[in-house]
Parts: structure tokens; C-alpha cells; sequence
């Protein structure tokens, strides 16, 4: 019996291995287990077994060992057996069971370089924002995601991804075309009757607007479009159109002169009436029709009645013919025969007849706490009041008023303190005021006297004892002169005034007058502001100076070249200028005003100029009042500045000595000295009081006679 795996006579001789499915079996016995298939071969005995033909894959004594992985191009092998397949490119690695491809493909991974690589999609895109792409930083091989952009910008597409590799979507600034604005971001087509010649705005910044198209000569609006003019028609160019419709004006022929063909062609051998209307049929040189604003009356043209009108064409040699009434419009009235705008602050039903007497124009009464600012009715602001009401719009600015113990504070009304009073009718919109402090009443003695009999009365000349005799101190004549140049000068100025209708030409004009009667020029402030009407651009700029609109005259015309501004399309550029005179505005505040412009970032040009020229230019004032003021306003300024020289060397006589004065009353008991001397002083007071009021009414009297004289 001898071992297992072992025979012969001493058992010395080991047998052939066999197979064994015993996984521990190492041929010690002569059995051998193969761990991945194989042939057991070889004699009995521990290491001495061994497997042949293992499995594909395996090698080893015991196949035990995986192989390496080799590459096999059948798509089905996947390394059991050692042979593995990379589907898109890569070098086979590892060992049998456990094979993988490494150096896929640009854009593949995974074991079998078979997995697509993914994306980072996170990023925002320059002047965007992540959108749906919000924290992918995988994304998938051929798919997308959809960023946003900022406004103003446009998207170049989606983000995608192919095999690992990002194609990120764009933000571009959106640039505006031709006839385009921006307008929140976006580009908007311009206004009606406006142009972008250039184009290129920027949607990303701030909003532009549009040029207006001004028409050229015969040429007008229609439809906000520049429209050439009708044949035998004209009209000067500068036409904005992006305003209401224009027309054009019809051409009349002269005297002796007819129409061919739209145009005036000189009569040949006969005459003509004139005012031939181009634009219509031709005519003939027949010497018998009316002319424009002419009537037919016993075979003769005459002239239509002020306010009243006519076409032109009348036979005179016909039946007698009648002019029309001319109708004002609304807010318009009747003066010298014209149809009149309406002052500021009143107002006037259509159909006034302008053939017939002057009309006039109806105030409006404010109500009850409203006061006139610039002809409009106005709440009253900060507290205060207006109770009685009824102020005229069509006349100068009113206020509202604090009440009593109150003061002015910003325009505003506020309480006084405690130990403060002030009397009502401060004035708001005004200057700053202040309380009264209310004195603390003395305290009461500490041991009051004992009480006496009461003195003697005193006499009334002891009293009052009479003042020193006046004696008139006349002025300098050149003083004298200058009051009566100037009283001239200020008589000339109304009769100008009393010619100008309009009430802002008016105080204009007044500005300027008083300037000159006073020798000064006055300082032009030109400006450009932005604003939705010439109203509102007058009163930006008064507020812009900080300054009150009533010492000073505004100014406004549309400034017809510019180039687009970064404004609100509803806004309108105008050229403002302000006048302000020495008179009114002194240097202090007129450089103050200068400064408060300049930190508005307004950039302002001032001149100075002779205010009787400006005068000279203002539209339709009566030249020869302006000649006639303009002779006195000098004889003023140069009277004015001779008195000024006077004055300060001029030496008035000395006046006669006063008279002795009166001996003293008798003395009274010295508990009462305070009360006499108090009496003593208010005596002295109303004596003082009363002699200076009397010695300005002498002097006043005197100045009077002496211009009489």
C-alpha cells in the first residue's frame, strides 16, 4: 500500500498525475487541479504536476496566471479570454478578465474607448449670462445648452458639445441700422420725420436719438415727409419734418404780369393787375381783375376793410363783390383790425370779428390758497396760505403767506420757538426770514419804595420843548438834473412800453430801458438745454442759476444744427439766452449764477452788450419810440453820472445853531428818578423822531421846487 500517486516494490516509482476538480489537490498524491482548464500531465509528487492546453487567457503550472491582453479586431471579444476590441482607436492593456484601452481617439475614454467625452458648459459667455447651461460641467457629447445675453447683445447660437470639445455661444453688441435709435437696449425705427443717416448705435449703451430731416427749398411737410412744391408755388427751406404740415406759398405775379404755365411771364403790349396766382390757370393781361384783398365797387377795385380779406381775380367790370370777415381763433382777440394772440394768463372764445372794435381777453381768478407764478394759477407750497383767493393770472406773480409766528424756511413755513414771535404775511415763494426773541420782563425789585405823593405836572413846553428852527439844505444841482433826466428818461420808456402787446417782449423791454437809463450794458448768458418746450426751457435755465426768473429776460430758439444727443426723443434742443442787468443783479450774484450753471455741467457763454441795441432788434417794437427813448435814456445816464461825481464833493452850508436849550424841570424825589428819566428818554426819542421826518420832507420839498424851476 503505498502512498497515493507512488508504486513499485519500494513505491520508490511516482505515478502520472491525474485531474482532480479539488482545488487543493497539488499532485503530492498524483492528483492535480487545474484552475482555468488545461491537461494535468507529469509524475506524482508536490511540484512535479503541472497543466498544459489551459484555458485562452491563462498560463501558469496550475493556469492560474492571467495572460496579457492582447488586441483583436472582433467587436465581440471582451477580454475573457485575453483578446479585447477598442472600439474607437487605443492600445490594449491589461491582463485577461481585466483588459482596457488606453490613448482612445481624440474625444472618446472609457475601457473600450467607447464613451464620447463630455463638456464644461458652465462658463458664462462675456456680457451674458449662463442661462439653461447653469452648472453643467459635464455636457454630453452632441448636445446643447442656451446661454443669455446682457441687454443690448444678441446670441450666436446654442452651446454644444461634440467629443469633448465646447463650441461656446457668443454675445455680440446689437448695432443699430440706418433710420434706427436706441431705445432701452433695443433698436427702435426713428420718429416720423427724423433720420439715422450713419447708423452703428450701440444697443448696449444709453439712448440715442434721431436727427431731424429739414426740407430744402420749395420744399414741404407732408406726412412728415419733405415734399417738393406744388408748380408756381415757393417756400424758403428749413422745415422740420418732423413737426405738423407746412405748405408752401403761392407765387403772385406783379403788376402787368400773367400766368403761363405756373409761372409769371411779363404782358406783352397789354396790362395787368397784380396778384395772378401762379400755382392756378393761366391767365391773360386783361387790365380788368381785382387783386388779392380787393372788392369790386362801382367798376372799381377798392381795397377790403381792415379785417376783412379777398382772393384776387374780382372783374371789375362786373356786379359789386363783398370781402369776408376775418374770425380770430380760440385765445385770440381783435386789435387795430388783427387777429391778436391772447396775453399770458388769459384766454378768449373763437369768432371775435376782426372788422369790428377791439376785443379783449378774460382773466382767470385763482382759487382760495393758489397764488400766479408765470400767469398760472399755483398751489401754495410749504404751509402757507392764500385764503382770500382771486388772484389774476393775467398779472404780475402773486404770493402765499405764513401765518402769524411763523417764519420762511426754504420756501416753506415753520413754527417759531417758544420764546419767539413774528407777525403773519411772510411771503412764500420768498427769502428766508426770522422770529422775533420775546425780551423776559424785568424782575420786580427787591424792596420796592414806599409810595410819595406824585410831583408837580410839568408844562408842556417842558415836555416837549420845541425843535431848533429847520433850515432847507438844498441839493447839488447836478443832483436836481439827474431826477429830472430821469423822470424824462421813465416817461419815454412807458410810451415804448405802452406799444408792445406781448407781456414777456414786454418786461424784455423794460430790462433793457432801465439799463440804459441807468448807463449800464447789460450780460448776455447764451446755453444750450435739452427740454420738451421753449417754456420749459427758459424756466430750466433760471433754475439751473438759481436764480429768480423775474430779474432777468429768457430767450428761446430751437438750435438747428446739432448732433444727436443721448437724450429722450421727446426732448428738444434749444439755444436759451438770458439778459441780466447791473440794475437788477449784481456781480456777486450774477458770478454765483455762473457757478451754479457750471456744476450743473451747463456750459455757458457771457457778453456784454448796450442794451439800447438789443432794444433796436426786438420783432415789430415802433422804431422812432426806440430813437426817441434812446435820446433821453443818454441825457439820464450822462445826468445820472455827473450827479454821482457831485455828490461825492459837494459840500452842503452849515446849518444856523440850534437855540439854548430850556433849563431843566425842578428835580423830583429819587424814587422816582427812573421812572422821570424813562419819560425823559421817549421824549428825547419822539423830538429826534420828529425832526429828522420833518427835515427829509423840507429837503424833498425843496428838490420838487427846484425842478419846477
Amino acid at each position: 500500500s503505498c502512498n497515493a500517486g507512488y508504486g513499485s516494490n519500494s513505491c520508490q516509482t511516482a505515478g502520472a498525475c491525474t485531474a482532480s476538480t479539488v482545488s487543493s489537490k497539488d499532485g503530492g498524491d498524483g492528483t492535480f487541479y487545474c484552475i482555468n482548464g488545461g491537461t494535468v500531465g507529469g509524475t506524482a509528487g508536490a511540484g512535479y504536476c503541472t497543466c498544459t492546453s489551459c484555458n485562452a487567457g491563462y498560463e501558469g503550472d496550475s493556469c492560474e496566471t492571467p495572460s496579457t491582453c492582447v488586441a483583436s479586431a472582433d467587436s465581440g471579444k471582451d477580454g475573457s479570454d485575453g483578446a479585447f476590441y477598442c472600439i474607437n482607436g487605443g492600445t490594449v492593456g491589461g491582463t485577461t478578465a481585466d483588459c482596457r484601452c488606453t490613448s482612445c481617439n481624440a474625444g472618446y475614454g472609457g475601457d473600450s474607448c467607447h464613451i464620447e467625452n463630455p463638456c464644461d458648459a458652465s462658463a458664462a459667455p462675456a456680457n451674458g449670462a449662463v442661462g439653461s447651461c447653469v452648472g453643467i460641467i459635464e455636457l454630453a457629447s452632441r448636445a446643447n445648452c442656451q446661454p443669455t445675453c446682457n441687454a443690448g447683445y444678441q446670441l450666436s447660437g446654442p452651446s454644444s458639445c461634440l467629443l469633448g470639445t465646447l463650441t461656446a455661444a457668443t454675445c455680440s453688441k446689437i448695432l443699430c441700422a440706418a433710420g434706427q435709435r436706441v431705445k432701452n437696449h433695443a433698436c427702435v425705427s426713428c420718429p416720423a420725420g427724423t433720420t439715422n443717416t450713419d447708423g452703428g448705435d450701440d444697443a448696449s449703451g444709453v439712448d440715442t436719438t434721431c436727427d431731424d430731416v429739414i426740407c430744402g427749398s420749395d420744399e414741404y411737410v407732408s406726412g412728415n415727409t419733405c415734399t417738393a412744391c406744388p408748380a408756381g408755388t415757393t417756400n424758403a427751406n428749413g422745415d422740420s419734418a418732423s413737426g405738423g404740415a407746412t405748405s408752401c406759398d403761392k407765387t403772385l405775379c406783379a403788376k402787368d404780369e400773367h400766368v403761363v404755365s405756373y409761372e409769371c411771364v411779363a404782358c406783352d403790349g397789354n396790362s395787368n393787375l397784380a396778384g395772378d396766382d401762379a400755382s392756378g390757370v393761366n391767365t391773360v393781361c386783361d387790365g380788368e381783375l381785382c387783386a388779392s384783398n380787393q372788392r369790386v365797387e362801382s367798376k372799381s377795385c377798392v381795397a377790403c376793410a381792415p379785417g376783412t380779406t379777398n382772393d384776387a381775380g374780382n372783374d371789375a367790370l362786373g356786379a359789386n363783390t363783398a370781402c369776408d370777415v376775418t374770425y380770430c381763433a380760440e385765445n385770440q382777440h381783435v386789435k387795430a383790425n388783427e387777429c391778436a394772440s391772447c396775453p399770458s394768463g388769459t384766454t378768449n372764445d373763437a369768432g371775435d370779428d376782426a372788422s369790428g372794435a377791439n376785443t379783449t381777453c378774460s382773466s382767470t381768478a385763482c382759487d382760495v390758497n393758489e397764488y400766479v407764478y408765470e400767469n398760472v394759477c399755483t398751489a401754495c407750497a410749504g404751509g402757507s396760505t392764500n385764503p382770500d383767493g382771486g388772484d389774476d393770472t393775467s398779472g404780475d406773480d402773486t404770493t402765499c403767506a405764513c401765518a402769524a409766528n411763523e417764519r420762511v424756511v426754504s420756501n416753506a413755513c415753520v413754527a417759531c420757538a417758544a420764546s419767539e414771535n413774528n407777525a403773519a404775511k411772510n411771503i412764500v415763494p420768498g427769502p428766508d426770514t426770522m422770529c422775533n426773541v420775546v425780551p423776559s420782563p424785568p424782575p420786580p425789585p427787591l424792596h420796592p419804595p414806599p409810595p410819595l405823593s406824585p410831583p408837580p405836572p410839568l408844562s408842556p413846553k417842558e415836555i416837549f420843548p420845541p425843535p431848533p428852527p429847520l433850515v432847507a439844505q438844498p441839493p447839488p444841482p447836478s443832483s436836481v438834473a439827474g431826477l429830472v433826466a430821469n423822470a424824462e428818461a421813465e416817461v419815454s420808456r412807458d410810451a415804448l412800453l405802452a406799444g408792445i402787446g406781448d407781456e414777456t417782449t414786454k418786461a424784455k423791454a423794460k430790462l433793457l430801458a432801465d439799463a440804459a437809463i441807468a448807463g449800464v450794458n447789460v450780460t448776455k448768458l447764451s446755453m444750450v438745454l435739452t427740454a420738451e418746450t421753449k417754456d420749459a426751457a427758459c424756466a430750466q435755465a433760471f433754475s439751473k442759476m438759481q436764480l429768480d426768473a423775474g430779474l432777468g429776460a429768457c430767450d428761446v430758439d430751437v438750435a438747428v444744427t446739432r448732433r444727436r444727443r443721448l437724450t429722450a426723443p421727446s426732448n428738444t434742443a434749444y439755444d436759451v439766452t438770458v439778459l441780466v442787468s447791473p440794475v437788477t443783479v449784481d456781480a456777486a450774484t450774477l458770478a454765483t449764477a455762473l457757478g451754479n450753471l457750471a456744476a450743473e455741467s451747463v456750459t455757458a457763454t457771457s457778453t456784454e452788450t448796450d442794451p439800447t441795441e438789443e432794444l433796436r432788434l426786438i420783432p415789430g417794437i415802433d422804431a422812432a419810440s426806440v430813437e426817441s427813448f434812446a435820446l433821453d435814456a443818454a441825457d439820464a445816464a450822462k445826468s445820472t453820472s455827473a450827479a454821482t461825481v457831485a455828490e461825492t464833493t459837494w459840500v452842503p452850508p452849515s446849518p444856523p445853531p440850534p437855540s439854548p436849550p430850556s433849563p431843566p424841570p425842578p428835580p423830583s424825589p429819587k424814587s422816582l428818578i427812573f421812572s422821570y428819566d424813562y419819560e425823559s428818554a421817549a421824549t428825547r426819542q419822539n423830538y429826534h423822531a420828529g425832526y429828522l421826518f420833518a427835515s427829509l420832507a423840507l429837503s424833498f420839498s425843496f428838490a420838487a421846487e427846484f425842478r419846477v424851476a
